[in-house]
């Protein structure tokens, strides 16, 4: 290669190298503020989510009320009254699910395609020659503020298994007691919850079998384009048979939290006896818990 071709050459590597850092970190930049927008878009749907619930059950609480009542034609008349009222909030509570659930799929593929592109630039540093410890810092910092944009919640858990050791001295059993009555109290709030997802649950669908008994006379009756009604009632069908699953679903693990405090309130009882019997009623100057 002649002299005045490699230097040409390497001219251009060097060009080469010194705009790659500057264009990768440009790309990180993009990426980071990409997902910081889909963070945010996920956070607004979620907050629109959980006030719409909130919405639903206020509704649902009126339901609950015209069920109990249903000691005549009347009474049945006010509950579909309200059901069917209820349909409207049904489709709404499907769309802020069908929303949060893009937005979240939105907002993981951001920040996978931030990870790749963090990936492919810390192969890059480390294939160039020498060091570029300014370039290997500002991707470290890229990486932990992504990483502190959203921590993933801490996920469900069962109550904590405390039993009473042979060993134990009062000191042992009253923490015990203690973590036991935060474990409770935790339980509770837990079960609060199930409880009202069990009921919006079971609402929601009661509107969508009543709606999907509206479609299914309209198709007998021939009422309307026959082909959207039989998309309507198929689509009606699907919804049923999640809706269906889910309420299952919630019922099972209220079902598990209702075990779980029961089992809670045995291990609290042993331990409250055996805290009993070494110190009598009172421990470190007051009443045993």
């Amino acid at each position: 290669m002649p002299p005045a071709t490699r230097a040409l050459a390497l001219a251009l590597l060097v060009s080469a190298m010194q705009v790659a850092p500057a264009a990768a970190a440009q790309s990180l930049a993009v990426l980071e503020a990409r997902l910081r927008q889909a963070l945010t878009e996920q956070t607004r749907s979620e907050a629109a989510q959980a006030a719409l619930v909130a919405q639903a059950e206020r509704e649902c609480d009126a339901i609950e009320r015209a069920k109990s009542a249903q000691l005549g034609p009347r009474a049945g008349a006010e509950l579909e009254r309200r059901l069917r009222a209820f349909e409207g909030m049904a489709a709404r509570l499907d769309a802020a699910e069908a929303r949060v659930s893009a937005d979240r799929a939105t907002r993981a593929r951001a920040h996978a395609d931030f990870e790749a592109a963090a990936e492919r630039e810390e192969q890059r540093l480390t294939r160039l020659p020498g060091a570029h410890p300014d370039a290997l810092v500002e991707l470290g910092a890229a990486r932990a503020r992504v990483a502190g944009l959203a921590p993933a919640p801490p996920p469900a858990r069962p109550a904590l298994d405390v039993r009473a050791d042979d060993a134990d001295g009062p000191e042992q059993l009253v923490a015990k007691l203690e973590l036991l009555d935060a474990e409770r109290a935790r339980l509770e709030v837990e079960l609060a919850r199930a409880a009202r997802t069990q009921t919006l649950l079971a609402a929601r669908l009661d509107a969508r079998r009543l709606q999907a008994r509206d479609l299914a006379r309209a198709r007998r009756q021939g009422a309307g384009r026959l082909t959207l009604l039989e998309r309507a009632a198929d689509a009606s069908r699907a919804s049923l048979v999640d809706l269906e699953a889910r309420v299952q679903a919630a019922r099972r693990s209220h079902e598990d939290l209702q075990r779980g405090l029961q089992s809670l309130a045995e291990r609290r009882e042993d331990l409250r006896r055996r805290l009993e019997r070494l110190r009598g009623h009172a421990v470190a100057g007051r009443e045993v818990p």
